[in-house]
């Protein structure tokens, strides 16, 4: 379908695509669609991609800020006023390149640190590909079993005062109750990518459930890519330059 597209009161983009979905998996509770930003030129897309079909226009730089309560505001912005509204930090890793499937934005996760125990991120042997993805469609952080098994291990033994409770659902696996401990220590945890450490709270450690005293390691296992999902992404503004190939992450104002 072709529309033109009304951004704010200040862009107007004539003869944009809108493209459907064929195969949806998936909670989007509401929502009547998704505002892909992916890098892609190729594959899901193709020319026609948000950053494709407005790169004259935006030039391909977008940042975002996802709120980390329900009631709370975000914010997107494109090209000039991305630049303003999540200004450089001084904090950017390099985004990185997969021919083999160039939808996704890839960046070098070294090594995660929890407590002072640093957990490498292993690579297989000859593979030379970027193995860490940014998803901010993905909600839970997924990280390769033995990277996820090292690092649940030692946040249970940082955990080991308080009493643990039965998984939250089939993804997160490591839960404890916290009702009646009136100020908590979580694990601080530090994801290092190449030129950027970006530290987490213990909101951004934890998942808490709606209502109730429990929380969990907001972290899950996979067997594929690791994902860093959009719960570590909260309260960041994460401004995407593709024609830099970099993203900077800071402080957010959402």
């Amino acid at each position: 379908m072709v529309d033109t597209l009304h951004i704010e009161d200040e862009y107007e983009i004539p003869k944009f695509v809108f493209l459907c979905a064929a195969h949806v998996e998936g909670n989007f509770d509401d929502a009547n669609g998704i505002l892909g930003l992916g890098p892609a030129s190729t594959g899901y897309g193709g020319s026609n991609a948000f950053t494709s079909q407005t790169a004259a226009m935006f030039h391909k730089v977008f940042c975002y800020c996802l709120p980390r309560l329900e009631d709370s505001k975000g914010y997107v912005h494109f090209g000039d006023k991305a630049r303003e509204n999540c200004p450089f930090s001084g904090s950017y890793t390099p985004l990185l390149k997969d021919t083999s499937d160039p939808n996704f934005y890839y960046v070098n996760l070294i090594a995660i640190t929890i407590g002072q125990k640093r957990v490498n991120i292993g690579t297989s042997s000859g593979v030379s590909s970027p193995r860490t993805i940014l998803d901010s469609g993905t909600v839970i952080t997924r990280l390769p079993s033995s990277v996820y098994s090292e690092l649940r291990s030692e946040f249970k033994g940082l955990m080991s005062k308080y009493p643990p409770v039965p998984p939250l659902d089939n993804v997160l696996d490591t839960c404890y109750n916290l009702e009646g401990y009136g100020k908590p220590e979580i694990p601080t945890m530090v994801l290092h990518f190449k030129n950027l450490d970006l530290n987490l709270d213990e909101t951004a450690v934890t998942w808490k459930a709606n209502g109730t005293s429990q929380v969990c390691l907001a972290f899950a296992e996979t067997d594929g890519l690791a994902i860093i999902g959009n719960h570590q992404h909260q309260k960041r503004n994460m401004l995407y330059n593709i024609p830099d190939q970099r993203v900077e992450i800071g402080p957010g104002n959402c």
